[in-house]
């Protein structure tokens, strides 16, 4: 392991290491040296999270992640976005309460509903089209992080809720969600993260508004979405038609009927929808930013992906797109884009057992961090490991595609992996197809990465053009 430092151990150089990385947008290049120089193992003490390894091969996650869920948990890792906001929620649960949570969500979640969510995100991404059509006229260039936070509020919105007017610039839960998120943001990061009591206390004081809000709005909108239903299944006579826009929320409150548990509340299923917010929306919205940085960075990219997009005549292009299978180019797109730019880079686990990895014992209560932004930059698995190039997943196949494959984990694996994925997915393949048939796109800035609670990025700015 890296050499430690009196009373701080290797957090300096964690810290070190992530800001001289940011610089370069490769914020965890350091823990790629770590492990071609230590190994996959890499043992580290710090302050706020103790003793802990790093996890640098994708069979050492799979071992973690892909073990019994009450063997490894998530420790203390989650409890900053607990706090009335996210108790008792998915993310959070252990044990039986989170195998039961884990079956309603995996019902909800079936590619059955999430393909019927499509003309929704079709629908979101013309109107973005509008909107960049608007600034073309203008001579205004595109900011995509703003644009596609917007889309991913909206979609959240829409399919998750059953309401509209999410991704609106004055929207109070999107506001309150935006404005406390960057309070845990500052608690996360720099000087507060050694202080965590103290920087605890200053959250809740300056979080509270913003946390009352989200509250009230997060149950207004789940009892809003509640009666919707009810009024629909009493005034609807196209039984089938109801059933196939049904939104996440009605989909969960069915889920927990069939599966014989008690009716979830409008309060426990506003923590839900919070988590909807929190799982979903800075994940898609910064991956849909970064892809289409990259396609103004790659015009050959972007022209490829276009006669893809543009080959499918347009009556079947949303028969398509739900397909995961079809559209090969554009999911490579994607793929690509999220190996690259991962927004959660790294997550914790913890065992309650002592554990023995590759002939090293590892105590109990110590943290395992799967290093995801490392593992996908491995040299040894992707040729130019730092490069662009959709299509080393469009073209390659057998052992080689296999083996890509298992460093590929930006939703994370095993059975606590990211059950909204399919969700995400789609969202992303069916907006960037719909803006890709109408424009092409100029990269005209220095994009930047932030290191917050997830790894977001910043300064992108799209010069757009009717096709």
């Amino acid at each position: 392991s890296p050499p430690l430092k009196p009373l701080i151990g290797h957090t300096l150089a964690f810290g070190k290491g992530i800001a001289e990385g940011i610089k370069e947008n490769r914020p965890f290049q350091f823990m790629r040296q770590w492990f071609d120089q230590y190994g996959p193992i890499v043992h580290l003490d710090m302050l706020v999270i103790g003793k802990a390894v790093l996890l640098g091969d994708p069979d050492l996650v799979k071992y973690v992640t892909r073990n019994d869920p009450a063997r490894f948990t998530k420790g203390t890792s989650y409890d900053m976005i607990k706090r009335g906001w996210l108790d008792d929620s998915l993310v959070v649960s252990e044990g039986e309460v989170w195998r039961q949570k884990r079956s309603v969500y995996n019902r909800a979640f079936k590619l059955g509903a999430i393909r019927s969510y499509a003309p929704v995100f079709e629908e979101i991404a013309k109107s973005t089209a509008d909107q960049w059509q608007i600034a073309h006229e203008r001579g205004e260039n595109v900011d995509a992080v703003k644009a596609f936070e917007q889309v991913a509020f909206e979609a959240i919105g829409r399919a998750g809720f059953g309401v509209a007017g999410l991704g609106a610039h004055d929207n109070k839960y999107a506001d309150a969600f935006a404005n406390y998120t960057s309070v845990l943001n500052w608690e996360n990061n720099g000087l507060a993260r050694l202080m965590p009591p103290v920087a605890r206390r200053v959250s809740a004081w300056r979080g509270r508004g913003y946390l009352e809000t989200m509250q009230a709005e997060s149950r207004r909108i789940v009892e809003q979405s509640i009666e919707a239903a009810s009024t629909s299944a009493t005034d609807r006579v196209d039984e089938a038609a109801a059933k196939s826009h049904r939104n996440l929320v009605a989909l969960m409150r069915e889920a927990s009927a069939e599966e014989g548990y008690p009716e979830a509340d409008a309060d426990h299923l506003a923590r839900e929808a919070n988590l909807f917010l929190f799982a979903g929306h800075d994940t898609t919205s910064a991956t849909m930013a970064w892809a289409w940085a990259m396609l103004g960075a790659h015009p050959e990219v972007q022209q490829r992906a276009f006669e893809e997009v543009a080959a499918v005549p347009p009556e079947a292009l949303l028969s398509e797109l739900s397909d995961p299978r079809s559209l090969p180019y554009l999911g490579a797109v994607v793929r690509e884009t999220l190996r690259l730019y991962p927004p959660a880079t790294m997550v914790l686990r913890n065992s309650k057992y002592e554990e023995e990895l590759l002939g090293y014992r590892i105590p109990a209560g110590v943290n395992y961090i799967p290093a995801i932004w490392a593992i996908h930059r491995d040299p040894n698995v992707f040729e130019a490991a730092d490069a662009f190039r959709p299509e080393r997943w469009h073209d390659a196949s057998g052992e080689r595609l296999k083996r890509m494959q298992d460093h590929w984990m930006p939703f994370m694996i095993g059975a606590r992996g990211c059950i909204g994925q399919q969700f995400s997915l789609m969202e992303m393949r069916v907006v960037l197809a719909t803006l890709l048939r109408r424009f092409r796109a100029e990269l005209v800035s220095e994009p930047k990465t932030v290191q917050r609670m997830l790894t977001l990025p910043a300064d992108i700015s799209l010069r757009v053009s009717p096709r």
